[in-house]
């Protein structure tokens, strides 16, 4: 939803807007356009307030001064991270940002692909768990008296973000979506060997489970 500070080295020398509120009210002044009927469910993930480290799970981002544009829209409905939604009582859909992709690439000697990111989607629904991989830089889980991470239900639509590449697949009749985002490339990324999709949205059909990129 926003580009955060200081989540990479010299970001700011990229950023246009430079403090977490103006990024907040921006984004809201744009959301905000939208019909009120369309709810908008939000995500924390490691550039939101409160996010800026690769921990999971995450707490759904907080209202406070910096955020309140954001909380003003009333269909808006903030999760946390990861999260399950039921659609018209027979739809789930299971959600993350997907911190912990970073791991699960470093794992199996992946690269920040399409293909890369669809491969560890997978690799979370074999394990039945977001974050399979543990003990490395790349995949940190917070220590709770449950494990959120544990995905107990099979979902029909398994959707990520985080590594900025669109992607669809399939896995054994669950539909996945690597979601890639709105950022043009930044020097950061391409340091980091990731080909950012241009700027899209995914539509996805519940009735048939279809599903398309859309690129502006």
């Amino acid at each position: 939803l926003v580009d955060s500070l200081a989540v990479y080295p010299n970001q700011e020398d990229e950023l246009i807007i430079k403090s977490f509120k103006e990024q907040y009210d921006t984004a809201a002044s744009i959301l905000s356009k939208l019909r009120t009927t369309v709810p908008l469910f939000m995500l924390p993930g490691n550039h939101s307030l409160g996010g800026g480290s690769n921990k999971i799970p995450m707490p759904a981002t907080i209202r406070c001064p910096d955020t309140e544009s954001i909380f003003q829209i009333p269909n808006v409905k903030m999760l946390s991270d990861p999260a399950e939604l039921i659609v018209d009582g027979k739809v789930r859909i299971l959600l993350t940002h997907g911190i912990s992709i970073n791991g699960i690439l470093a794992e199996y000697g992946l690269l920040p692909t399409v293909d890369g990111v669809i491969h560890a989607m997978i690799s979370m629904l074999k394990h039945r768990h977001i974050s399979p991989v543990y003990g490395i830089r790349q995949s940190q889980i917070v220590p709770t008296h449950e494990d959120y991470l544990v995905i107990e239900n099979v979902p029909n639509v398994f959707a990520v973000g985080h590594i900025h590449v669109a992607g669809i697949g399939n896995y054994k009749g669950v539909r996945l979506i690597s979601v890639g985002g709105m950022q043009a490339e930044t020097p950061y990324m391409k340091e980091l060997n990731v080909e950012v999709s241009p700027p899209s949205y995914t539509l996805l059909d519940l009735e048939t489970g279809n599903a398309e990129i859309v690129y502006l």
